[in-house]
């Protein structure tokens, strides 16, 4: 397998500012194996982090499979509904920048069932 990477960064809902020490668990797709556990900086930026990817020849031809890993994350941290991104696709030798804009707890603003689910990539 190669790698690609992801990078998370996390704001609150307007976008104005970095939500630090929020905690992003990386889960194999569709599985609640955890793979990876890790934290926003005061930029509320993670640390970049490889994952396996399949080669990128993949994409050379219409049957060479599919170019892209999945995986699930979870972002959470004490004072904000927890967010779940489903099916985050990861290609070989690129970063992936996800955004994910925390809403806080008693801003009036209720999610679904309590938690945000947010459809990625198309596969589901």
């Amino acid at each position: 397998m190669e790698q690609g990477y992801l990078t998370v960064i996390a704001r609150t809902a307007s976008g104005l500012y970095p939500v630090e020490g929020a905690r992003i668990s990386v889960y194999a797709a569709d599985s609640d194996i955890l793979l990876h556990e890790l934290y926003t900086d005061e930029a509320g930026i993670s640390p970049k982090l490889a994952l396996d990817a399949p080669p990128r020849s993949n994409a050379d031809s219409p049957d060479g499979g599919d170019p892209y890993a999945y995986y699930d994350l979870r972002v959470e941290k004490i004072g904000f509904y927890p967010i779940s991104d489903l099916s985050l696709p990861i290609a070989s030798g690129t970063t992936s920048l996800q955004r994910v804009e925390m809403i806080p707890q008693g801003s009036g603003t209720l999610p679904p069932e309590g938690l945000l689910k947010i459809e990625e990539g198309g596969r589901r």
